[in-house]
């Protein structure tokens, strides 16, 4: 009782926190800390560790112990993990040795320390290696610090007396402890950019008490005319040149000769504006990297943190958006400071007002209904597995708000989510800002950047900002704003981004918490069990062949079903299809398709020119003859007696497959989690996607068989999963629906791939491999739910020394227009040299890009015959069935109407929407009415497909009809039918004005 008493009076004087002192009791061996009647409690109850004898852990500096007792070591915790975090062996570790010893060499010490035997007489183990055994094994199965004791208490009383276990945890982690053992730069005021320095120049907002970072007109070109704009911006025009970082010279003279004579105050707190003295005061902090002798050379000293730059940027700019509390940066001090700068004084905050029309609508704010539809767009949002947080978990819809999202998905939505959600709720100007914002995080994060495009980015990112000042508020420029601008550089300097921002750090962080035991000091926990692991870690690599515990080398990129199965039986056509699929995408079978073709063209003579009646036959017959071929050439091969030269393979999948098929709703391929879109539908996630580069020969209509052979993009849906059983192999294959490229793929202005799941195609061709597809997922177009707008997920690797970080595998791919011609495969057209891609056997109309080209021809047969005034053209791809929105297509038609000529003829698609907006301004502005007379004449294929070619003859005829008096006579022409020979000459004329006009 005294004894106890004693310790804790001790203890207290020599404490550093009179509040809670290290427990030495049996079971926390001074690793936590408490309050002193807990501790107390500890000891009555637990007992002192016995071979706590010299109190170091509670201030007592006299290093004396027993003669006949262990060598043993102490580490003072609390001093161990502070400060630096590498253990001395001469201040925090005491060797206890007796009193007529003099203390060995420590290193000496340490290989006699390890050397020793597990027990008395033990030749095959030491106490060392039992340790790291054991504490491996701790690590590996989330063993707990008091079952970890027990086991180890139990371990060393089966072994013989006198053993080195340690009786606790405690003790054995002392010994493996043993054994393995920035910036400076000011972010505020006048001079926060660390690059500008006092060219920084911000303007310190009155009402605000702020400072606002404009003037980006700085970065664009001297004549540009953002510099002569005064209202737009400031009042004022900008003639300042742009800012020029400082030498590493220059840094280091300035930090010499001005930081010692400022005194930086503690921080307590926002200190009040002191005017010039703020001014002045200087950017950096003497720190000890400027003691290195290289440290003044380099270019950039130290990068900036595009994670956080990004994550401030985007929470500032959906705070302004959606007007979240605590977030947003405008308000009644924000149009005050509009006032003061005598800036959009339209704007002026109505202060005797109601609290809703205190603040007049300006460009950044969303109406209600806008903020519903930002909101409820991301609130139905399923991403893929694996690319963010559950984004819907993100929303609130009764407070319209984002919040708890993490860094990364600041990341996602800001590059690629933001600019979907927001184009149906802001001006045209706004929104374009916003998304040139998005577009310029999305290149600039990117794992692979084109030094040539660096300055074009640049130049890029200055007008965003000069766009987003002329229509956000001064208090949104912030410095992460305004850093921004110096992001490209760093990237010329230092290469991308992604190889030395913050998430791996920031991910590490995750593990660092899952150490901390005594949440009063968790830096300490931190450090003492970070040293635990890496000195594990390094002597069980060097002592012993197990594995350490962690990172796994290589992540499982095996073929494996993800789900339960039902046996589904399937015959006819549906079996064929997927059998001619594996047959297609097998390049071991090349060879035998070029054999087919030839034996089809001697077979049938009559249609050897005739290649798409050469493919269809082609895909109906090619399965059994070559499992005829096969079967034979290996009957052959046994009665002669000679080993078959047919491939293992070709004579197991020639067999087709059996017709019981197992049928998954979940499948990984090569790592990648696919499932059907009946199990997305039950899901929060989104794993049904697909995309598909195929290179296939592209025809322009039905009765074209002349074509060209080129790369085509292919969006699905996967609905059911199948692994094929060839008795030896396995092949998971997916059957889909087929978005047609013809009427389901659009590509907007701003390079979104926005696609209508609803238009179904290539129907003939339902099937393909695992192997094959690239994994994406859809967005809903809010504005018109048919459309959905396609996000791409590069696809990862898995190999060891090529991984990639998951973080740089969100980016955003525009995909160009498709402006070739439509596809069938012919399998004949493979060179031996070429790779088998994938093969699709279907057929589809030319897009609207060909129809524009030859718009373009006919414009010029109008200009030579002095008729261009009279007839007029529209952008098919603007206004077609399935282009689009239909109020953008409204809004181009009514645009294009209002700027025409009087009596002018248009070519143009019927358009309701049109007609509706356009009388709406014609009332407005005193416009000519319109008159719309529907053709019911155009020429139709024998199929009923109107195909482009058509539409296109269509127009010349009305063209070069003189007397234009198709109004009343072509609704006689619904019989007529074009020949092959009518669209030859129109084909030609087209193919000359293209190899004149452009080549």
């Amino acid at each position: 009782m005294f004894g106890v008493e004693d310790f804790l009076e001790f203890a207290l004087r020599n404490a550093k926190d009179p509040k809670q002192i290290n427990c030495p009791c049996m079971l926390c061996g001074n690793d936590d800390s408490y309050y002193v009647r807990v501790v107390k409690d500890h000891l009555f109850v637990n007992g002192i560790d016995p071979s706590y004898v010299i109190w170091s852990g509670h201030g007592e500096a006299t290093l004396v112990s027993d003669s006949d007792s262990d060598d043993r070591m102490d580490i003072d915790s609390d001093e161990s993990v502070q400060g630096n975090m590498e253990i001395e062996m001469n201040s925090d570790v005491e060797l206890d040795f007796g009193e007529d010893q003099e203390p060995p060499d420590e290193f000496q010490w340490l290989i006699e320390e390890a050397n020793r035997p597990l027990y008395p007489g033990c030749k095959s183990h030491t106490k060392f290696n039992a340790l790291l055994r054991l504490q491996n094994l701790k690590a590996k199965h989330h063993m707990s610090d008091a079952a970890y004791s027990d086991w180890v208490e139990l371990i060393g009383d089966f072994l013989p007396e006198g053993n080195e276990i340690p009786d606790i945890y405690s003790d054995a982690k002392k010994s493996l402890l043993t054994y393995g053992n920035l910036s400076g730069s000011i972010v505020k005021g006048y001079n926060a950019c660390p690059i500008c320095v006092e060219n920084t120049k911000p303007t310190r907002l009155v009402n605000g008490g702020r400072m606002s970072y404009i003037g980006s007109r700085r970065w664009v070109g001297r004549s540009h005319p953002y510099r002569r704009q005064k209202t737009a911006f400031n009042n004022h025009t900008e003639h300042s040149p742009t800012p020029v970082p400082l030498t590493g010279e220059v840094v280091m003279q300035r930090v010499e000769k001005e930081v010692p004579k400022y005194k930086f105050e503690r921080k307590n707190g926002p200190s009040a504006y002191k005017g010039v003295e703020d001014e002045s005061r200087p950017c950096w902090k003497k720190n000890l990297f400027f003691l290195l002798e290289y440290w003044k050379f380099l270019h950039v000293r130290h990068c900036l943190d595009v994670m956080h730059i990004e994550k401030n940027v985007f929470e500032s700019l959906i705070g302004t958006l959606l007007n979240i509390p605590g977030k947003t940066k405008d308000g009644v001090k924000t149009r005050l400071d509009l006032v003061e700068m005598a800036i959009r004084l339209g704007l002026k905050p109505n202060l005797e007002g109601s609290k809703k029309e205190r603040l007049p609508l300006a460009s950044w704010n969303l109406t209600l209904a806008g903020k519903k539809y930002v909101c409820g767009s991301f609130f139905s949002m399923k991403v893929t597995k694996d690319y963010s947080s559950n984004i819907s978990s993100l929303v609130s819809m009764d407070d319209l708000k984002l919040s708890n999202y993490k860094s990364h998905d600041c990341h996602t939505i800001m590059q690629q989510l933001l600019g979907i959600v927001i184009q149906g709720v802001l001006e045209n100007p706004v929104r374009i800002a916003v998304i040139s914002l998005c577009i310029f995080f999305n290149e600039i994060c990117s794992k692979t950047i084109d030094v040539s495009r660096l300055p074009k980015i640049q130049n890029d990112i200055a007008e965003t900002l000069c766009e987003l000042e002329k229509y956000f508020p001064p208090s949104f420029f912030t410095i992460m704003v305004y850093l921004t601008l110096h992001l490209v550089r760093e990237v010329e300097l230092c290469g991308p981004v992604c190889y030395r921002w913050m998430y791996p750090f920031e991910r590490y962080m995750k593990i660092c918490k899952g150490y901390v035991r005594n949440r009063a000091r968790p830096e300490g926990c931190m450090a003492k069990n970070y040293i635990a692991k890496e000195a594990v870690e390094f002597l069980v690599e060097l002592l012993l062949e197990d594995k350490t515990t962690g990172i796994p080398y290589a992540r499982d990129t095996m073929d494996k079903h993800a789900s339960g199965a039902h046996v589904v039986s399937v015959y006819g056509n549906l079996f064929n299809q997927a059998h001619l699929c594996v047959l297609q995408n097998t390049n071991e079978f090349r060879s035998y398709f070029n054999g087919h073709l030839e034996f089809l063209k001697q077979e049938f003579s009559r249609f050897r020119k005739d290649q798409k009646w050469l493919t269809n036959k082609q895909n109906m017959t090619f399965a059994d003859w070559v499992k005829q071929k096969a079967s034979s050439k290996l009957v052959a091969d046994q009665m002669s007696e000679s080993a078959a030269d047919i491939p293992e393979i070709v004579r197991w999948l020639s067999d087709k497959p059996s017709n019981e098929v197992l049928s998954y709703n979940g499948y990984k391929i090569s790592g990648t989690l696919y499932t059907t879109k009946g199990k997305d539908d039950a899901r929060s996630t989104q794993n049904s996607g697909m995309y598909l580069v195929a290179e296939t020969p592209q025809v322009a209509s039905a009765r074209d068989k002349r074509m060209i052979r080129d790369e085509m993009s292919f969006y699905a849906v996967i609905i059911e999963i199948w692994e094929l059983d060839y008795e030896k192999f396995r092949i998971p294959i997916f059957k889909c629906d087929w978005v047609d490229n013809g009427r389901g793929v659009v590509v907007d202005e701003l390079g979104f791939t926005l696609v209508n799941l609803n238009k179904k195609g290539h129907f003939n061709d339902t099937f393909v491999l695992g192997k094959c597809v690239e994994k994406i997922f859809y967005i809903e177009d809010h504005a018109d739910p048919q459309w959905s707008v396609v996000i791409r997920l590069p696809k990862r690797d898995y190999n060891d020394f090529e991984v990639e970080n998951v973080v740089t595998d969100n980016g955003i791919i525009h995909q160009p227009i498709t402006v070739l011609m439509s596809f069938i495969e012919l399998s004949s057209s493979l060179s031996d040299e070429e790779e088998l891609g994938y093969i699709m056997a279907s057929m589809t109309e030319i897009t609207g890009n060909c129809i524009v080209a030859y718009q373009r021809y006919m414009y010029d047969v109008l200009k030579n015959t002095k008729m261009r005034d009279m007839i007029a053209f529209v952008d098919p791809a603007m206004v077609g069935e399935g282009c689009g929105q239909a109020r953008s297509k409204a809004e181009h038609l009514c645009a294009r109407f209002i700027t025409s000529k009087p009596g002018q003829l248009f070519l143009v698609s019927y358009n309701s929407d049109a007609i509706a907006k356009y009388n709406t301004e014609k009332g407005r502005q005193r416009l000519n009415a319109i008159a719309w007379n529907n053709l019911g004449g155009v020429p139709h294929q024998p199929d009923h497909i109107q195909c482009g070619f058509y539409v296109m003859l269509f127009m010349r005829d009305i063209i070069y009809d003189q007397d234009h008096s198709f109004v009343t006579n072509w609704d006689k022409r619904n019989k007529l039918v074009y020949t092959q020979d009518d669209l030859d000459v129109l084909r030609n004329e087209w193919a000359k004005f293209i190899i004149n006009k452009y080549l």
